[in-house]
């Protein structure tokens, strides 16, 4: 990983090895960088390096997980038309959820 990354605590859409085809997928590939890197926080900041403008257009929902910042820096973020979907979305959306009878099995009922 880039030292200027790790000196700086968080990753950006624009860094390099980030940067991608759309804007949806360079977000989605910071934030999958800072999870797995364990940094955590994700900046978008306003100027967009791949378009040259001061607007991030998403046509897919940015898959969220538990323990990631997301800091939207003076940025301008736009669902494209047509899209069907949420700006951000939590990972665990559409999967089995864990709640708290599974959590708390050994805990005598109150009554």
């Amino acid at each position: 990983m880039d030292a200027n990354i790790m000196e700086r605590g968080y990753f950006t859409p624009n860094d390099p090895g980030i940067l991608a085809e759309t804007d949806s997928l360079s977000i989605q590939n910071a934030v999958d960088a800072a999870l797995k890197t364990g940094l955590g926080r994700v900046v978008i900041p306003r100027y967009n390096k791949r378009t040259g403008a001061c607007q991030w257009d998403v046509d897919k929902a940015i898959i969220l997980d538990s323990n990631l910042e997301i800091v939207l820096d003076n940025c301008y973020i736009r669902q494209m038309d047509g899209s069907m979907d949420n700006v951000f979305r939590n990972f665990h959306d559409g999967h089995e959820r864990r709640t708290l009878a599974k959590e708390q099995h050994d805990m005598p009922a109150m009554t």
